[in-house]
Parts: structure tokens; C-alpha cells; sequence
């Protein structure tokens, strides 16, 4: 589990969430894992754009980590390793 990614502004638009991310899968795919799943608030338009374009799809939107509203991404690979 990956609890958060926070970029200082001057690395911002360098690719580095997305790196982690793809590293992540990469990591958790070698163990068997084919969903994964993230959160981001939905006005962070720079992130919810990223997650989408790793393939990522908003499932819905919940209040989590004490309450603040997030939007749920969940990417399904079962079917493309299987």
C-alpha cells in the first residue's frame, strides 16, 4: 500500500507519480496482484488526469482518511495477464 504521493512543486510535471505508480504495479503484478486501486480529491485535476491515463477508471467517490472526499480509481488487469 502506498498511502500518498506528494510532489515538491519545482519536480511537478517531471513523470514521477506516474513512474512510482507504474514501479508499484510492476512490483505488485510479479506477486500475483491484477487490481489495483487509488484515490485522489477530485480537484486535483493534474492527478486524476494521470491515474486515467494509466488506464485507471473513477468508480465512485467516498469520504475517506477523516472524512474528505475522494474520488476511487480502480485499475483491472486480470483480464490482459490472464
Amino acid at each position: 500500500q502506498m498511502d500518498s504521493v506528494a510532489i515538491l512543486p519545482q519536480y511537478r510535471g517531471a513523470g514521477l507519480q506516474k513512474r512510482l505508480m507504474q514501479h508499484a504495479e510492476r512490483e505488485l503484478t510479479e506477486q500475483g496482484y491484477r487490481y489495483f486501486m487509488c484515490t485522489v480529491h477530485p480537484e486535483n485535476r493534474y492527478s486524476r488526469q494521470n491515474v486515467i491515463s494509466q488506464g485507471y477508471e473513477p468508480v465512485k467517490s467516498a469520504l475517506k482518511y477523516g472524512g474528505y472526499l475522494r474520488e476511487i480509481f480502480l485499475l483491472d488487469r486480470s483480464k490482459e495477464l490472464s
